[in-house]
């Protein structure tokens, strides 16, 4: 009689090859997914610090990206934290190792003492959301005056 345990170690065995391989496959796979999204670099600083300013003033700064990836990077969509803020973009689509320009003008009129604002850029990279903006004081002219 021949011993029945013997084929059940070569199945087991044979089931441990197999699961350790299809383990590696999926992890290659995961890999790949991750090099192919598009990445995205801010080539000048995400926050942009104009000091002190007179009320009346426009402020302008130029936010520089650039695609690292090797997809195309798609801006989705954009929201402003102010309808004092208005938004620029030189381009949606970004390809691979090219730059696009986002920039923020900032009207003062109605503006007093410390001001934050931001635009939120929405783009097809992993981390969907970037925050970019602008900040400083507005002098009120009266103030100015004395």
């Amino acid at each position: 009689m021949r011993n029945p345990y013997k084929y059940y170690i070569i199945i087991i065995y044979i089931l441990i090859i197999y699961g350790c391989n299809s383990v590696n496959n999926r992890k290659e796979k995961i890999d790949k997914t991750k090099k192919s999204l598009s990445q995205i670099e801010f080539i000048n600083n995400k926050k942009f610090k104009f000091g002190k300013v007179k009320r009346d003033t426009i402020i302008t700064n130029k936010f520089i990206i650039k695609n690292t990836g090797n997809k195309p990077l798609i801006l989705k969509d954009h929201r402003i934290s102010c309808n004092c803020t208005n938004v620029k973009i030189s381009k949606k689509i970004i390809n691979p190792r090219d730059t696009a320009c986002v920039e923020l003008k900032l009207d003062t009129r109605n503006k007093n003492n410390y001001v934050n604002i931001y635009c939120i850029l929405i783009f097809n990279t992993k981390q969907k959301y970037y925050k970019i903006s602008m900040s400083g004081s507005i002098l009120n002219h009266e103030k100015n005056e004395k």
